[in-house]
């Protein structure tokens, strides 16, 4: 078995050399063209999040881009059907290489491997990270963050040199979180190629702009309603409280309304304030454990069928409350100006064994802080007014740069407007 693998690892780094010297000089003379783009999110497998929202704000420009969009087969439709005007690549072709080998730009969300592709770019196409959050807690061991390659073999060192080229090609989108002080503080957590100050653009979040812009649009909201309605077997005459908890290092379902002992006093509770709760765990739990639909009473499961036509932006504006935790969709929320909730029920463990804080985070707290169900039956009792009244003293930290205006202040920036 041992022997298989050597001989396996050997014929994969003999490949990805003859690849590297097959490509590398094509690269280089190849002309690229400057309104050529790229997107992609979420490995491939959701059309939405920053790249999304900054890639229709590029269309509405009329410049003359390009724009592709790299994700699996099953998105084809959805993406000719929502933005006509975008090409679709199915992540994995072939066809794939042709087009970084000529494209100027690239966007991605989790990183260029995870969303778009692992082909290298030799230095030669703009690598723009979006991100995919608000930085309230610790940033989960993607791609780009991952230790540099180490060993004295050949493709370890061809590696070394791919990233080397690479990483001084990437600019990152930076949210309103980060601070010019706070970027220094945080500097040395983050390796060279996924975030430095002087690559680093503090524009705020594209995808916070559409909510910011639409917050008031009930004819859009009403709309989205019916839409997500029909996609999920909700109605649409009751009030949605969604439930989205971030992910943890151990991808179970850690707390879900579904296998609650108090389910039923929820559904009750909801009731009463003509109101159903819609839980949509994270894409990373949501995937990893093969989610069902599920309808018990007032308690709606979102599941891994649903996931691809689901855009989160949509969903967020088509709530009246959110039941959070530690993820950042809560300041894509607060941003409306809405109520939110967050169950903190693991806040010690959470804390020192899976991602961290990287403020104090009672401080900045998006509404009351409640670690027992018994604590989040009395908070969902409360009215918008008193959960609103809730919020940490520095709530406005990780938020005091969003204006609706990100994406045009990085598209500034970065040349493209």
């Amino acid at each position: 078995m041992k022997f298989k693998r050597f001989v396996k690892g050997k014929i994969h780094a003999l490949r990805f050399l003859l690849a590297c010297l097959f490509f590398r000089p094509i690269a280089v003379v190849m002309p690229r063209n400057p309104k050529k783009i790229i997107f992609g999110a979420w490995w491939g497998r959701q059309f939405g999040d920053n790249p999304k929202y900054f890639m229709k704000f590029l269309l509405a420009q009329n410049a003359g881009y390009q724009c592709y969009w790299v994700g699996e087969e099953y998105l084809r439709g959805k993406i000719a059907a929502e933005c006509p005007e975008v090409k679709f690549i199915r992540k994995g072709s072939q066809i794939l290489k042709w087009h970084l080998l000529t494209a100027k730009w690239a966007f991605f969300c989790l990183s260029m491997k995870s969303d778009i592709s692992s082909f290298p770019t030799f230095g030669k196409v703009r690598l723009l990270s979006m991100w995919h959050g608000t930085r309230i807690k610790g940033v989960g061991n993607m791609d780009l963050n991952r230790p540099e390659p180490t060993g004295t073999d050949l493709r370890a060192r061809i590696k070394r040199f791919l990233y080397e080229l690479d990483r001084k090609h990437v600019v990152t989108s930076c949210d309103a979180s980060f601070s010019s002080s706070l970027m220094v503080e945080h500097q040395p957590l983050y390796l060279p190629w996924q975030f430095t100050k002087e690559r680093s653009i503090n524009a705020g979040t594209a995808k916070i702009d559409f909510l910011i812009q639409n917050a008031k649009n009930a004819p859009l909201i009403s709309k989205l309603r019916e839409k997500y309605a029909k996609l999920l077997g909700l109605p649409t005459d009751k009030k949605w409280y969604l439930y989205m908890p971030t992910w943890r290092n151990k991808l179970d379902l850690k707390y879900s309304f579904t296998i609650s002992s108090l389910r039923g006093q929820f559904d009750d509770l909801v009731a009463k304030q003509n109101a159903i709760i819609i839980e949509k765990q994270h894409p990373q739990v949501i995937y990893s454990l093969d989610i069902k639909e599920s309808h018990t009473g007032n308690i709606h499961m979102v599941s891994n069928e649903a996931m691809p036509d689901i855009d989160v932006q949509e969903l967020l504006l088509c709530a009246q409350r959110l039941v959070s935790d530690y993820s950042s969709v809560v300041c894509d929320f607060e941003c409306m100006g809405r109520p939110v909730i967050q169950f903190v029920y693991d806040y010690d463990d959470y804390a020192n064994d899976d991602c961290g804080f990287e403020y104090d985070f009672e401080e900045i707290a998006a509404g009351p802080l409640v670690r027992t169900e018994k604590e989040l039956l009395s908070a969902l009792e409360m009215t918008d007014d008193q959960l609103l009244s809730l919020k940490g003293p520095k709530w406005r930290d990780p938020i005091n740069g969003e204006n609706g205006h990100a994406c045009e202040t990085f598209a500034r920036h970065v040349g493209l407007i």
